[in-house]
Formats: structure tokens, sequence, C-alpha cells
């Protein structure tokens, strides 16, 4: 499930051709972004309820799949007043913004994916994303116990 959720899972097979070939990149990197804004903007939004309460109730649940993963960012960022968080959330919601115009684009993806240079600063600023993911967890996280329970 985790594997379907977020992490690269592109298999190196010589026998695709090349129509099939940029649309498994494109999936690929498109799951290195939405996927992974939707898991753990969810995580992050259950994190700062705990920090805020120290507990995490059913109501809260309900409150952040009611929230875009956007909007779970902002209201993080405006509860905890907490200046790394805040860095680090924003940090977070400047790559994602990067991701979506550059989807959004005719071709964008599929030109980007195209050539090797391409494909590696898409793979750059993936690897930008999943670090600004983890400053985040970090910094909203906090050390709490719940933190350490979500992430071992």
């Amino acid at each position: 499930m985790w594997r379907t959720f977020c992490v690269n899972y592109e298999a190196r097979t010589s026998s695709e051709n090349d129509i099939e070939e940029a649309k498994r990149r494109k999936k690929n990197h498109v799951l290195k972004f939405s996927r992974k804004m939707t898991c753990f903007s969810g995580l992050l939004f259950l994190l700062a309820k705990f920090r805020l309460q120290k507990t995490v109730t059913k109501e809260d649940g309900l409150q952040m799949i009611g929230l875009t993963p956007v909007a779970r960012l902002d209201w993080i960022a405006q509860k905890l007043r907490s200046d790394e968080a805040t860095r680090s959330l924003s940090e977070m919601k400047h790559l994602y913004t990067q991701f979506q115009q550059s989807r959004s684009q005719d071709g964008g993806l599929e030109t980007l994916l195209s050539t090797p240079s391409g494909r590696v600063q898409a793979r750059t600023k993936a690897g930008e994303f999943g670090k600004a993911v983890h400053d985040a967890l970090n910094s909203v996280g906090g050390g709490t116990l719940f933190h350490r329970m979500m992430t071992v």
C-alpha cells in the first residue's frame, strides 16, 4: 500500500516503447508530488492537532478530510505559529505549486520528462519536495510521542 501511495516504483524495462515509457515516467513523477501531498498533509494536520490539544479525536479526523491538502498546510501554519513549521510548510507549498504549474502547461511534464536533463531536473525537484515534507514532519511533529509513533 505504501508503495502505491508514495514510493518510486519505476521499473527498469528495456522492452517498453517510447509512448509507454513516457506514460510511466509521468505517472511516477506525479506520484512523487500529488500522493505525497495528499498523504502527508493529512499526517501533518493530525500532528499539529496533537501538539495543540495533546490528543487527536474523531472530529479532528473529520475536519482534516474536509480540507484540501493545501488548506491543511495553511491551517497548520496559522494555528501553530512556529517560524520553523511555517518555513517548512511554505517550502512544501511552493514546490507543490511549481509542480502544479508545470503539470497544467500543455505538454509540460511530457516535454520535461522526454530528455535526460529534464528527467534529472524533475528528479531533483521531487527530491526537494521530499526533503520539504520531511522537514515539515519534524518541525510540526516537534518530537512529540505521537510524532514518534507516526514515524516509527
